[in-house]
C-alpha cells in the first residue's frame, strides 16, 4: 500500500504541475494565490463568509455549507487570505491523493481483484477530470474525496468490524454534504447498506457502531440547523433556495432555466451561441434562436417567443424597482403559459424524451470544457493530447459504467449494489431532476463509475480469455 501511494503521489504531482503552469499561463494573475490557489467565479460564496464571521463575528449565511469553516477559518486567521488559500489547496490535495489509494481499495473489496485495482488506481491517477478541483477554490475536490472516504470506511467496517471505521464512515460522509448539499442524496443507500451489515453481523454490535457513525454527525447538522433558526430565523438544516441567495438568480431567472428544462435544453448560460446565452443576453433579438424553432407550438410561435425573450430582457434592464417587480411578475406569467402549452402539445418530448438528451449531453458532453486550457488555435501539441486523452477517458468510462450497470444489475450481483446505485442516484438527481448538466456537476459522478467500468473492463477481457482458452482446448482435441 505505501509504495501504490507513493505512485499516486508522483502521478498527481506530475500532473497537478502541468494543470498549474496552465492556469497560471492562462488566468489571470489576479486569480491565483501564490501560484496554486484558483480562484473562481463562485469562490468568494465559499470563503468570504468565513473570513467576515472572522473579522468582523458576521453570522454565517446558508447559502454555501460551511465545510469550508474548519479547514479555511484556521487557516485564514493564522495566515491570512493568500497563504490560507494556498494552504487549503495543499489540504486538498493531501485528501485527493489518499482518496485515491481508497477508490482503488473500493474496487479490490468489491471483487474486481488485482487487475481492477490496478486500473483504478492508475486510470484515476492520471485523470485530471477530478483532480483539477485540487487546485480550484470550491467545494468539489473535499466533497468528493471525502465521499469515497465515507464509503471505503463503510466497506472496510463491514470486513473488520472495527468500529472506529464507523467514527470516520460517519464524519466524512457528513463533510462531503457539508461541503457540497448533493452529496445528502447518497445517504439513503449508505443506510441501506448499513442495515444489511446489521443484518449480517447481528443488531446488538451493529447499533453500538451506527451509533459511533451517526453520533457526530448528529451533532453536527442540528448545531448547524439551530445556529440557522437563531440567527436568520428559519429551519434551514442544509441550504436556502438559491433565489434567496444570489441576485442574479432571481425568481425570473430560475424562469427561464425551468423553460429550458421543459424544452430538453442545457441552462448553462455561459456558452457562446447556446440557446442559455440567448435567453439571458441583455439584448433585444429580432429572429429566434435556431434550437428554439423546434420548440414552437401553435399558441407560441417564433414571434411569440422572440417577445417573451424580451419581456424578460426588458425586466433585466429596468432600473425603477417597482416598474421593475411589475415587469417580472408579468414575465414569470407569461413563461409558465409557455411551459404549460408546451407540456400539453408535447407531452413526451417535455417529460421524457427531453429529460433523457439533458442526461445524454450530461454523459457524452461534446468537448471537456473544464480543464484551464487555451482555445483550440492556440493550443501547442502537448496540450492537445492532454485534452483528447481526458475527453476520450471521459467517454470511454461513461459507455463502460453503462454497460457494466445494466450486466450488474441484471445478474443481480449485490456486492456492487453500493457502487451502482451512488452514481446514478447523483446522475438522475443532477440530470433527470434538476436539470443541471454543467460538466463541473460530474465530477463526484466520475470516480464510481471508474469502479463500475474497470470492474466491466475486467469481466470481458475475463470472459474474452476463457472463450480464446476453450477455443484453443477444441481445436487441439480436433488435431
Amino acid at each position: 500500500m505505501k509504495r501504490d501511494l507513493l505512485f499516486i503521489i508522483g502521478v498527481k504531482i506530475l500532473i497537478g504541475t502541468f494543470l498549474l503552469v496552465e492556469f497560471n499561463m492562462n488566468y489571470p494573475a489576479s486569480r491565483i494565490n501564490k501560484g496554486i490557489a484558483v480562484t473562481v467565479g463562485d469562490t468568494h460564496t465559499y470563503l468570504l463568509p468565513i473570513e467576515n464571521w472572522i473579522d468582523h463575528g458576521s453570522p454565517l449565511y446558508p447559502c454555501r455549507m460551511p465545510g469550508h469553516l474548519l479547514i479555511y477559518g484556521p487557516a485564514y486567521a493564522l495566515l491570512g487570505k493568500a497563504w490560507g488559500t494556498a494552504a487549503l489547496v495543499i489540504i486538498q490535495f493531501i485528501f485527493s491523493t489518499i482518496s485515491a489509494l481508497f477508490l482503488a481499495r473500493i474496487a479490490y473489496i468489491l471483487g474486481g481483484g488485482k487487475r481492477t485495482y490496478n486500473a483504478v488506481l492508475i486510470l484515476y491517477s492520471i485523470s485530471s477530470f477530478v483532480s483539477v478541483w485540487d487546485f480550484v477554490l470550491s467545494a468539489d475536490s473535499f466533497s468528493v474525496s471525502l465521499m469515497i472516504t465515507a464509503v471505503y470506511m463503510l466497506l472496510t467496517f463491514r470486513e473488520s468490524r472495527e468500529k472506529w471505521r464507523m467514527l470516520v464512515f460517519g464524519l466524512a460522509m457528513a463533510g462531503s454534504i457539508f461541503f457540497r448539499q448533493i452529496a445528502v442524496v447518497v445517504l439513503p443507500i449508505l443506510i441501506i447498506h448499513v442495515y444489511i451489515i446489521s443484518k449480517e453481523q447481528g443488531w446488538k454490535e451493529s447499533f453500538k457502531a451506527i451509533l459511533l457513525g451517526a453520533g457526530l454527525p448528529f451533532i453536527m447538522f442540528a448545531t448547524w440547523t439551530l445556529y440557522n433558526f437563531k440567527h436568520h430565523h428559519k429551519f434551514i438544516p442544509l441550504v436556502l433556495p438559491l433565489h434567496e441567495c444570489s441576485g442574479a438568480f432571481t425568481m425570473e431567472r430560475m424562469k427561464v432555466a425551468e423553460m429550458l428544462n421543459n424544452w430538453g435544453l442545457d441552462l448553462i448560460h455561459w456558452k457562446p451561441n447556446s440557446v442559455g446565452q440567448w435567453l439571458n443576453s441583455g439584448e433585444i433579438k429580432t429572429t429566434l434562436h435556431p434550437d428554439l424553432i423546434s420548440k414552437t407550438t401553435s399558441n407560441y410561435n417564433a414571434d411569440s417567443l422572440i417577445s417573451i425573450k424580451n419581456a424578460y430582457t426588458e425586466f433585466l434592464g429596468e432600473k425603477d424597482l417597482d416598474r421593475k417587480a411589475v415587469v417580472g411578475r408579468n414575465f414569470i406569467l407569461r413563461a409558465d403559459a409557455v411551459i404549460i402549452d408546451y407540456q400539453q402539445q408535447h407531452p413526451f418530448q417535455s417529460r421524457i424524451w427531453g429529460r433523457a438528451e439533458l442526461a445524454a449531453g450530461f454523459l457524452f458532453p461534446s468537448t471537456i470544457d473544464i480543464l484551464p486550457l487555451p482555445s483550440y488555435n492556440n493550443m501547442n501539441v502537448l496540450e492537445m493530447l492532454f485534452k483528447v486523452f481526458t475527453y476520450l477517458l471521459l467517454l470511454s468510462i461513461n459507455i463502460l459504467a453503462i454497460l457494466g450497470s445494466i450486466y450488474f444489475v441484471i445478474t443481480k450481483n449485490s456486492r456492487t449494489f453500493i457502487i451502482i446505485v451512488i452514481p446514478w442516484v447523483i446522475f438522475f438527481t443532477l440530470a433527470i431532476w434538476l436539470g443541471w448538466i454543467e460538466q463541473r456537476y460530474f465530477t463526484p459522478i466520475y470516480p464510481f463509475f471508474l469502479i463500475i467500468a474497470a470492474m466491466t473492463a475486467t469481466l470481458l477481457t475475463d470472459q474474452l480469455q476463457s472463450r480464446s482458452r476453450r477455443k484453443k482446448n477444441t481445436l487441439s482435441t480436433v488435431s
